[in-house]
């Protein structure tokens, strides 16, 4: 894609799109699965198949840039603003934990959550409206909520809590990456705070 803006690169773009993640599928659909932007005046290449990720297999280190708006959230040791061998030092004692031996002991728990839902969805009516997409991010909240965090995460009005807040988070982020949210914004505050409690 070209410049759009000469400092500010695809900013606008970004911003029309709705998003971050918006913009990167209609970026994908117009020019396939390898694409590029300029994100302020850096540039970018974006892959998005799996294809195109196996001639990339070794590239570990990531543009720290991209997420320096999260530094307030997430911190200045966070994997995500680190690189070289400290990050691939830690990413390598982190992914044990999600390694196919350790989500074993998962298994049980997703089975009954997923059971859960199922039951839920089976006792809605034929013909009514249902927001799949709501159900699934809910399930997955609460799976992430009890892998993680154990038993707080029972209580599905805590898992709601944090479904929302989540979503609040993630509405700011893309806004951000679009630099099109005012730098103080008390609804994302207000969620942040809520989010790094429960997290």
């Amino acid at each position: 894609m070209k410049k759009r803006h000469p400092e500010e690169g695809n900013l606008q773009d970004i911003a029309e799109a709705g998003g971050f993640a918006d913009f990167l599928f209609k970026l994908h659909a117009k020019y396939g699965h390898v694409a590029s932007f300029w994100y302020g005046k850096r540039y970018y290449v974006s892959l998005a198949s799996p294809e195109a990720w196996k001639d990339h297999i070794k590239v570990f280190d990531r543009p720290v840039e991209l997420f320096e708006f999260l530094r307030p959230l997430i911190g200045d040791n966070s994997l995500q603003t680190t690189n070289g061998n400290e990050a691939r030092s830690r990413r390598n004692i982190y992914d044990v934990s999600f390694q196919h031996d350790a989500l074993q002991n998962y298994y049980k728990y997703v089975q009954v959550m997923a059971n859960d839902v199922a039951e839920k969805l089976s006792s809605v009516r034929p013909g009514e409206h249902i927001t799949l997409q709501q159900y699934m991010s809910l399930f997955v909240s609460k799976v992430f909520g009890r892998a993680f965090y154990g038993a707080y995460f029972e209580d599905e009005q805590k898992v709601t809590e944090l479904y929302r807040n989540y979503e609040t988070t993630l509405g700011v982020f893309n806004q951000k990456m679009s630099d099109s949210c005012p730098a103080n914004d008390e609804k994302f505050n207000a969620g942040m705070f809520h989010f790094i409690l429960y997290a």
